[in-house]
Order: C-alpha cells, then sequence, then structure tokens
C-alpha cells in the first residue's frame, strides 16, 4: 500500500538571488515587449536564461514606451530561443513599447548554508457584504497573501549568498528564491524583499542566523 509521496530536505536545492548581471554574459538588449498575457520579450538570444520552459528572474531596465515594467524584476518563462515571457503580468492596459530596454538575468547562488525554512501564508482578509436584506454576516475574501518566508542558517557573513541578504535589505530592492526538492519532486520561485535579518552565538555551539523574506506577487511552482 502506497504511503504518498515524500522528500527529504537534505538533497533540496536552496538559492537565492546574488545578483542582476551587469558583467558577463551582460544584459540582453529587448526589441520588443508584447501588450498581452502574459507580456513577452524579444530579445536575440535567450540561452543566458535557460532552455525552453525554464524559469528565472530578470530585472527590466531603460524601458522606453511601456513604464509600467520598467526597473521591475519578474519571474520569466523562456519561450523560445528568442523570446520569454513575464509571468503573471497582464500588459494589455499597459503602455506600448517604443523603443529600446535592457534585461539583467538573475544570478543564481547555492545556499548551502540552509538548515531550515518554512513559507508560510498570509491570511486573506474578509471584506464585509452584508447588506439590510442579509440573514447572517456576509463577506467577500480579498486577495491572496503569499506571506513569508523564514530561513534559519549557520552564520557566515563573508559568503555570497549572506552578503547579499544584507545588500538586499538595506536597497530595498526585490530579489527572488528558488527551491527545488530531491528526486524531481518540483520546484517553485518566490519574488519578494529581504524584511529582517539576524545572528547569535554562543559558547559550546556554532554561530547562526536568520532572515525573513516577504513574498511578493504569485509564487511560481515548476513541475517536472
Amino acid at each position: 500500500m502506497s504511503a504518498g509521496k515524500r522528500y527529504k530536505f537534505q538533497g533540496s536545492e536552496i538559492q537565492f538571488t546574488s545578483d542582476f548581471d551587469d558583467a558577463s554574459p551582460g544584459p540582453l538588449s529587448v526589441s520588443g515587449i508584447s501588450k498581452t498575457n502574459p507580456a513577452v520579450v524579444t530579445v536575440a538570444d535567450t540561452s543566458s536564461l535557460g532552455a525552453t520552459n525554464d524559469v528565472t528572474a530578470v530585472k527590466l531596465d531603460s524601458v522606453e514606451g511601456m513604464t509600467e515594467v520598467d526597473e521591475e524584476v519578474f519571474l520569466v518563462q523562456v519561450l523560445s530561443g528568442t523570446t520569454f515571457s513575464l509571468l503573471n503580468v497582464d500588459a494589455t492596459g499597459y503602455g506600448t513599447f517604443s523603443g529600446t530596454a535592457l534585461a539583467y538575468p538573475a544570478v543564481m547562488t547555492n545556499w548551502c548554508e540552509i538548515t531550515g525554512m518554512n513559507r508560510q501564508g498570509g491570511s486573506s482578509p474578509e471584506i464585509p457584504a452584508s447588506t439590510v436584506c442579509s440573514d447572517f454576516a456576509e463577506f467577500e475574501i480579498g486577495l491572496p497573501d503569499f506571506g513569508t518566508v523564514q530561513f534559519d542558517f549557520n552564520y557566515a557573513p563573508l559568503t555570497t549568498v549572506q552578503a547579499s541578504l544584507e545588500t538586499f535589505q538595506q536597497s530595498g530592492e526585490k530579489c527572488a528564491i528558488h527551491y527545488s526538492l530531491p528526486k524531481s519532486g518540483g520546484e517553485r520561485w518566490v519574488l519578494g524583499f529581504i524584511q529582517q535579518t539576524g545572528e547569535q552565538g554562543q559558547n559550546g555551539g556554532l554561530w547562526t542566523g536568520s532572515a525573513t523574506f516577504r513574498a511578493t506577487g504569485k509564487p511560481v511552482t515548476v513541475t517536472p
């Protein structure tokens, strides 16, 4: 009798944005952004973003015309050798792309010091909907809140990821988390902001750290 699917924490892969690439291979020159749902971005070559159907994060900058996507970070999916979609972005009502833009791929770095993580979704707000004709209290549910991700880790401030945590917390800029389950159990991408970092230590133990990541936007689950 099957006991159902289960996956160990060990063997998982957890990655964090260490930078948005402005060196090698350099930003991608954007030649088009469609007013569709989702928006589709055209560049000369998507190989630095991965293979077709791969998901990653990208920062758009210097966008002419479609200013709604300028200086924003998106989760994207590679569609072809020259196109990728901005996931969860309906651009049908946006301005018309009128020139050039740059797309900076996220540099995702493995976070090996992780000892535990917990994503806790927030509660959707209740919107009162009772009227004079109601026989009981009525409500509508508001927008979903994708909550926070709490990380516990061995504190090592000179590592690439932990230095980046501090940088993104101080700048307030969006970053991305990517975690994959072992044995091809699926993966998830989450965009958000670093809200809090901390560290602690004592005699006879290791220095440990914690960080809180505030999710914004809909996470993207990728199936094998």
